[in-house]
Parts: structure tokens; sequence; C-alpha cells
């Protein structure tokens, strides 16, 4: 695990900062190697296993990581006991270079919990500028309305927190087991 000096140090270092998108915080991690993309894939396998429909908590041979590969890419999270569908997902491409591979990639979360979060908003949206009550209405109905839209809005906004809380570290923890698994020394 990195200790507090190390972090900023790794963020000035292989951090580059670009444009965030919806479903990522703009950071990129690229990492040069001498191994061939091949080696690295055999490495990454090696520490790692498929992606499970089911999360058994109580299993033993538990590997660090939890890894898929999807069109050309490499899908990285880290192996929990439990599910947290919004920690952190390294998404990474490993490119033949010259002097080895190239690998490039980005942090983000899940597509699913994205647009959920998205559709949620914009249905209460909808509610709320076309279905609102009309100023001359009952008191009652509109501290109703009020609360209740305040609760469905809060609600999301409470389980997203609660994610990012449970997955904090969770970035430094995948750069660290891509770089003992690589072999690359900082």
């Amino acid at each position: 695990m990195l200790t507090w000096e190390h972090q900023s140090e790794i963020a000035t270092s292989i951090f580059d900062p670009i444009g965030p998108s919806p479903r990522n915080d703009g950071a990129m991690i690229t990492l040069q190697i001498t191994s061939s993309p091949d080696e690295c894939l055999k490495r990454l396998r090696a520490v790692s296993e498929a992606s499970r429909l089911i999360n058994d908590p109580f299993r033993k041979d538990r590997t660090p990581l939890v890894m898929r590969e999807v069109k050309g890419e490499i899908l990285i999270l880290r192996n929990r006991r439990y599910n947290n569908s919004l920690q952190p997902i390294l998404r990474l491409r490993l490119q033949p270079d010259g002097k080895g591979t190239k690998l490039t990639g980005r942090f983000e979360i899940h597509v699913f919990n994205f647009w959920l979060l998205a559709g949620w908003y914009a249905y209460l949206f909808f509610v709320l500028f076309f279905k609102a009550p009309s100023p001359g209405v009952d008191p009652g109905v509109v501290y109703r309305f009020g609360l209740n839209t305040g609760l469905a809005m809060g609600a999301p906004a409470l389980v997203w927190a609660l994610g990012a809380y449970l997955a904090r570290g969770e970035k430094e923890f995948l750069v660290d087991a891509l770089k003992e698994c690589l072999n690359i020394k900082p």
C-alpha cells in the first residue's frame, strides 16, 4: 500500500491529467515496460481470475485481482469479499512498442451505474418541472412533494457516497498490484 508521501509522487509521475468524461475522473496511467504484450497478459492472468457472476465471500483461494478482456482492452478490478458496483475499474490497453510494451489506461466506474444514476436524475428532472403541483394548491401537498423529491434526489447521492467510501484506496491498490505483477520498479 502506498504511504501518503508516495501518493503525490505517483500522481505526478504516472498520471497525466486529461479532460474528464462523465464515467472517469480524468486520470490516465501510462507505463512502459520491456516485456512483450503476450508476456504482460501471461503475468496478469497469473495473479488474476475471471469475473464471476456470484461473489463467494468464504472462498479461500482468492486472487488479488479480477480481470476481463473486452474489445482489445483489459478491465482490472480488486477482488473483494463483498460486491461494490461503484469501485473503480482500471481499463488498460497494451500496445506493442519498439522498446517493449506501453500500457495506457484510465479509471472508470461501471457503465450500468453511470446510466442508472443519469436516468434516475433525468426522471426526477421531468417530475420536478412538469409534474410539480401548482402554487395555488394546499401547502401540505407542496411540502410532501418537496420532501419526496428531496429524498429521491438524496438517496442515490448517499448510495454513491457510501460506494466511494468503500472504494477508497482502490486506485492505489490497483496501481501497486499492476507494478508488482509486471515487475516495474518505482
